[in-house]
């Protein structure tokens, strides 16, 4: 059901820029276009919030690989404009942990799917996941918890390096806090405990793994760590 949202988000991404002429760059409008165009091309597939605004992200990002425009340059803005349009859209903002792990998902397949170095990226996919998510009213815990949780376990399906991906999920979602003037102990707080907690669910060796390298590279972190139940 959403290969289908995936190809109409890709061919929309596609057609819209060759319409408006560009060849290396998209323009703001066709992605603010995109959402609303999807949403009536795919009829009754967007009551599946969450998972149409994963395809449509993955799509796009497709789309712009297959006209050979700069991805990486242009993630930020095909993450955050999708998080506004399907907001716009009247996707549930109690969907919150959902909506922004749908986004996180959507973004890292699209990425590693056109031959991306996805491990690179993950800092920055989940900082304007969590930045975009708030701006449209989602809670600040929500969309770290869903974001962090997200990165780490798409992460394992795509066979990357999970103590690298949990520690720039989690440098990610407080980054963004900090840029939205939220509380970065908090975030910090709630990030490093949905990496914990997402890393549980994969194997106990992971989990050490995941705490040993937020021990590491994250402040504050061992501290955390010790005051969760393990």
């Amino acid at each position: 059901m959403f290969e289908k949202i995936i190809n109409i988000a890709k061919n929309t991404v596609k057609t819209g820029l060759k319409d408006s002429g560009e060849t290396a760059d998209i323009t703001i409008n066709v992605m603010r276009n995109l959402t609303a165009k999807t949403i009536k091309d795919s009829g009754g597939l967007v009551k599946e919030g969450v998972k149409f605004s994963a395809s449509i992200v993955q799509g796009t990002i497709l789309g712009l690989s297959e006209i050979g425009a700069s991805v990486i340059k242009l993630i930020k803005d095909v993450v955050a404009v999708t998080v506004e349009g399907a907001m716009e859209t009247g996707i549930s903002q109690n969907e919150g942990v959902k909506f922004s792990a749908s986004i996180v998902q959507g973004t890292i397949l699209g990425l590693s799917e056109i031959g991306a170095s996805v491990i690179k990226l993950i800092k920055d996919v989940v900082a304007v996941t969590v930045e975009g998510a708030i701006e449209t009213g989602i809670g600040q815990n929500e969309a770290v918890r869903g974001a962090v949780a997200q990165a780490i376990q798409t992460a394992k399906e795509k066979g990357l390096n999970i103590g690298e991906a949990s520690l720039q999920a989690v440098k990610g979602a407080v980054t963004a806090v900090k840029e939205k003037g939220g509380n970065i102990n908090e975030a910090r707080r709630t990030a490093v405990a949905a990496a914990i907690e997402s890393s549980r669910s994969i194997s106990a060796g992971t989990k050490e793994e995941v705490k040993k390298v937020l021990s590491s590279g994250i402040e504050g972190a061992q501290k955390i760590i010790d005051s969760l139940k393990s």
